[in-house]
């Protein structure tokens, strides 16, 4: 299949999968924004993942820059898009939050209330846009940037509050009692490894299926690296949390607790972070550019499931809402895909590739 017919498929599956979203929001609007909530997390991880990437390279310009940039800068570059999906979570709190209307007799609490929400939703929106457009250059090479380590530091703090803080209202809110001191920065971790893994399927994969054997070590060692601080964060939450056993704070487990939710964790756990983290710990893996390109699928794949199980068991209509949810994944990841393949396409090369393949 050739890149413009992907293109069109995928901008329109994308269009039928909106569609079908916005035509259920007609009669059951609650569970289609829950539903295009969790596609829009899933979706979000590639942009919102690779913005402190790019900003870290900003910083001192390493190889693996070179190797991940065009897809790197080309995924920054959707943020836009991306924000523009997330209109509809940040315009509607009251219909997200149980406890902006004090649902189950509990008093809502100031930052909680629809009016804070909002403020805190916008701010989000206006600064990871700043960002983007800062980090991001489309139409000259990736390494051609000019070299702003002092923004780039302070960029990355901007991220670090801003993101730790949506994960919080987006996810740890919709529940009426949850509780996690932690989550912030399982959001982070979620967000980094998923984005990473999505750059390595697409950059480390073209390599290898044109024939090309990029140094890739220091991309293998990032992975690692990623994956340790995902596994930590999510078992410190669960270490504190289940044996804490507070009421409250342990219904962020226990109502996801049913039988396929309990397999997803199995799954995330097992099969998205222990075995790829034994894996990874082998050299040989690490210098490997089709292993780490599976691996990293893999990892973006366990972020679409952990979108999933953050925000579906929560719904009552919960058969209705995931089936919902795959259909606003295909809208939005549909969409987003269309337009991330059109900026990469117009985004050239690195400049030391374009002079390799001039003299080679």
């Amino acid at each position: 299949m050739t890149a413009r017919r992907l293109i069109t498929v995928l901008l329109g599956i994308g269009v039928i999968g909106v569609v079908v979203v916005a035509v259920a929001a007609t009669f059951a609007p609650q569970t289609a924004l829950v539903a295009w909530l969790t596609a829009v997390l899933a979706v979000m991880v590639v942009p919102l993942g690779a913005l402190p990437l790019l900003l870290t390279w900003h910083l001192h310009k390493g190889r693996w820059g070179l190797q991940l940039g065009r897809d790197m800068e080309a995924a920054v570059a959707t943020t836009p898009l991306v924000l523009l999906f997330l209109l509809p979570v940040v315009l509607a709190p009251g219909v997200l939050h149980p406890l902006v209307h004090g649902a189950g007799g509990h008093e809502t609490h100031p930052w909680l209330r629809e009016g804070p929400l909002l403020a805190r939703g916008a701010a989000y929106l206006v600064t990871w846009w700043m960002l983007a457009r800062y980090a991001v250059r489309i139409g000259r090479p990736v390494d051609a940037a000019a070299h702003r380590p002092g923004l780039a530091a302070a960029g990355l703090i901007l991220w670090t509050l801003t993101a730790s803080l949506a994960g919080i209202d987006w996810v740890i809110a919709l529940q009426a009692e949850a509780y996690s001191s932690i989550f912030g920065l399982v959001f982070l971790s979620h967000l980094m490894v998923g984005a990473l893994g999505f750059l390595c399927a697409t950059s480390l994969g073209r390599a290898w299926r044109l024939g090309q054997t990029p140094n890739v070590r220091g991309i293998g060692n990032m992975l690692l690296g990623a994956v340790m601080l995902w596994l930590y964060h999510e078992y410190m939450q669960w270490l504190i949390v289940w044996s804490g056993d507070l009421p409250g704070h342990i219904d962020i487990y226990l109502d996801r607790a049913g039988p396929v939710w309990t397999a997803m964790v199995a799954v995330m756990a097992v099969l998205g972070g222990a075995v790829p983290f034994v894996l990874l710990l082998w050299s040989r893996v690490r210098r490997n550019a089709a292993a780490l390109a599976m691996i990293g699928g893999w990892f973006f794949a366990v972020r679409i499931i952990e979108a999933f199980w953050w925000v579906v068991p929560l719904h009552p209509a919960g058969g209705l809402t995931a089936a919902l949810a795959v259909a606003a994944l295909v809208g939005a990841g549909g969409l987003w895909g269309g337009v991330w393949l059109i900026l990469r396409a117009r985004h050239p090369a690195p400049r030391h590739e374009m002079l390799e393949a001039h003299h080679g």
